[in-house]
């Protein structure tokens, strides 16, 4: 039975997802804050956790980070009443499996939450290959790099790609183009490096 922690300040969306979950037999506990969260973190193990974004104090993006530095693995599910473009790319960039927005769709936040412990469990190696066949990769990594891109992709955030050379980075801004927004335009790639300084500003935006 998978152990869920639901971290949210407002009590009446404490127990109307523990009544949920449990229906479901899950086993649920609570927390108020951020704070009481990490304690309870702390003192036992947990499969996943769901929490709010903007609480008092502690703000769900702080403690993401902090559950991150705890436990790097444990899945985190994000919920708002105040979704942003902003918040979504936080979250995901900080290590969030998904995020969610209020007033959500009852069986939505139960396939997320079927989706985040089965990841946990397991990786689809032959689904990845099915998404992303020229990424070649199948470690814990790889496969967060592969959540990142399908949860990046749709939203309209400028996303930047570091890395050192050989490591494919415009093999991920390609995966990142075919499933977002725009995908139905020209993906060109630019080596910068081979523009003059000069000629920078003109090569991108025209004369």
């Amino acid at each position: 039975m998978a152990k869920i922690l639901i971290v949210d300040d407002e009590q009446s969306m404490r127990d109307f997802l523990k009544i949920l979950l449990i229906k479901d037999d899950y086993e649920v506990a609570t927390a108020r804050d951020g704070e009481q969260a990490l304690d309870m973190l702390s003192g036992e193990p947990f499969d996943l956790v769901i929490t709010d974004i903007r609480m008092p104090g502690m703000s769900g993006l702080d403690l993401l980070q902090r559950i991150k530095e705890m436990a790097v693995e444990l899945p985190v599910i994000m919920i708002t009443a105040f979704a942003s473009p902003n918040d979504a790319v936080h979250a995901i960039k900080k290590g969030a499996f998904d995020y969610i927005s209020k007033p959500f769709n009852v069986e939505e936040i139960k396939s997320v939450i079927f989706s985040a412990l089965k990841n946990e469990q397991s990786i689809d190696t032959d689904m990845l290959k099915d998404l992303f066949p020229n990424i070649i990769g199948e470690s814990r990594e790889m496969v967060k790099i592969f959540d990142m891109i399908k949860r990046i992709a749709p939203t309209p955030a400028n996303v930047l790609i570091y890395g050192e050379s050989g490591t494919g980075k415009e093999l991920v801004a390609q995966a990142i183009h075919a499933r977002s927004l725009v995908k139905n335009n020209p993906f060109i790639p630019i080596t910068c490096s081979a523009i003059p300084e000069d000629l920078m500003e003109s090569e991108l935006f025209g004369h």
